[in-house]
Parts: structure tokens; sequence; C-alpha cells
């Protein structure tokens, strides 16, 4: 650090200069001790809930749940067969998960995304913990199905969310809506973490979104086609903090490996805010 003074300084000038130097010295200390808490954050460990081994859009064993208290329906509920979704992941460092009424008493405004959904929804605790979902309709047998669910598991303290009306197997095609499935990463990390503040879950957390079952998914723009060359996609990433700017940063890290699965140019983040900004 260096500072500023005429040979002959007057009184006031060696005071201003002085106050000067401490402001910067203070602005360095700050920043050591934030880039080394980043440093630490990164070293932590953070462990979810295991996916299903052979489809990482979901949590393993998550097929098929019973509300043990069911608010509007009792009923079991069986998660779609198919892996064509896309899906979100906000795991904090490990904590004292909150008791699970609590959970449900601060999720007011944690809902899967309700867009190819019925108008009919549930909500309530089961066995690993809490979870929240639209209908889809019901099976041959009878039973009620979803693809849209937000499940919070106790093991970890996560939020989990799929999402299979963002990419969508109708007939014998796959259907990729790009900008939807941008907008629905973007809600979920916002809503999740927004939650976990609330529970007063650690600020170091890892992120993972991603879509599955998208081999050779068309998405269609402005009168052409292209199709997904890769049959999932998954970001990662962890930051002792997340804000704005890391949010935004980590949503267009994830939109341009999905911009490479369709053998596009990546974005810059001008053109990146722009796609943000345009509602």
């Amino acid at each position: 650090m260096t500072y500023r003074l005429p040979d002959d300084p007057t009184s006031a000038q060696k005071k201003a200069a002085l106050s000067e130097l401490s402001k910067a010295l203070a602005d360095a200390l700050k920043l050591i001790v934030a880039r080394a808490g980043e440093s630490r954050a990164a070293a932590i460990e953070i462990k979810g809930v295991e996916a299903d081994p052979a489809d990482q859009t979901i949590w393993k064993g998550g097929r098929t749940f019973d509300f043990t208290v069911s608010n509007l329906r009792a009923d079991v509920v069986h998660v779609v067969a198919s892996n064509t979704r896309s899906f979100v992941r906000v795991i904090p460092a490990a904590w004292p998960v909150p008791n699970i009424n609590e959970v449900q008493s601060s999720s007011g405004d944690v809902w899967p995304n309700a867009y190819g959904g019925s108008m009919a929804g549930n909500y309530g605790p089961v066995e690993f913990g809490y979870v929240k979902l639209w209908y889809a309709g019901r099976a041959e047998d009878g039973s009620s199905v979803a693809t849209n669910v937000a499940a919070f598991h106790e093991a970890t303290g996560e939020w989990w969310f799929i999402d299979g009306s963002s990419v969508v197997a109708y007939l014998d095609q796959v259907y990729f809506d790009l900008y939807k499935v941008l907008d629905e990463w973007r809600r979920c990390v916002r809503v999740a973490n927004s939650n976990l503040d609330k529970l007063g879950a650690p600020n170091t957390r890892k992120v993972i979104v991603g879509v599955g079952g998208a081999q050779n998914a068309v998405w269609s723009s402005k009168g052409w086609q292209r199709k997904f060359r890769k049959s999932s996609m998954l970001h990662s990433t962890q930051n002792a903090r997340w804000t704005t700017i890391d949010e935004n940063e980590f949503l267009r890290e994830a939109f341009n490996k999905v911009l490479n699965g369709f053998a596009m140019d990546p974005f810059t983040q001008e053109d990146f805010h722009k796609i943000l900004d345009r509602k």
C-alpha cells in the first residue's frame, strides 16, 4: 500500500493519509478473511441423499411415497416411471435439521412447477421428510401419479425438485424447452435458498441442476430445430454464500452446458442477462 504526501505536509494532510491507509488495510483484511472463508467452504464435504443409481434426476427410492399426514388426499403417490425431466438440488453443509413440522410451517413459498400438472396437488410429511406435488392424473391401477415434486430430505436438510414439464416425452419424441428449464432452475434455487435461510441452515451450500432422459430431445425455435446430443446433463457448484451474482454466474455456466448439448455457442454474461431479463 502506498500514500502520497507533500514534502512538508500539514497535520490535516497527515491525518487524511493515515485515514486512507487505515481504510485500505481494513479492506484488504476483509478480502483476505472472505477468501479464506470461501476456501474453507470449498473444502467442506457436502453430502446429499443418495440418487437413484440408474437415474441421477431423482433420489433413491423416490418412485413411490405415502403421505403420513395427508393435507388434501390420503393416498400413495407414484412418480412417473420416465426419467425425462429437469431437476434442482440445494444441499446445505451438515446442520441440526429442524423438526419436520417447522419445515412444513416455513415452506409456504416452496412449490414444484405447476405447469403441466392438474389443478390438484398435495403436501405433507412422508417417511423421508416433507413433500409438495401436483398431480398429473392416475395410473391404470387407479393410483395417483405426479411429475412435478418438491421434496425436503430430513437426512441432509436439502430440497430436491423434479420437473417433468420442461423436458417432456410425447408419443415417440422428447421435447426440450430450454428457457422453461432455465426459469425453473432459477426459481427453485431461489425459493430453496430462501427457505433454508429461514430454517437457519449454514450459508455454505452445494447446488446441483440438470436434465435427464434428453437424448435427441428436440428444441424448436423460430422455425428451426436442434437435437440434444446427450442423454443427461449436470452442473454443480459449492459456495460459502449464494448472492444474486453467484446464482446468475452458476446458472450461466449450467445454461452454457445445455447450449453445448445442442452444439451451440456459449452465452456471454451480457447475452445471458438479456435472457434473464426477457420477461
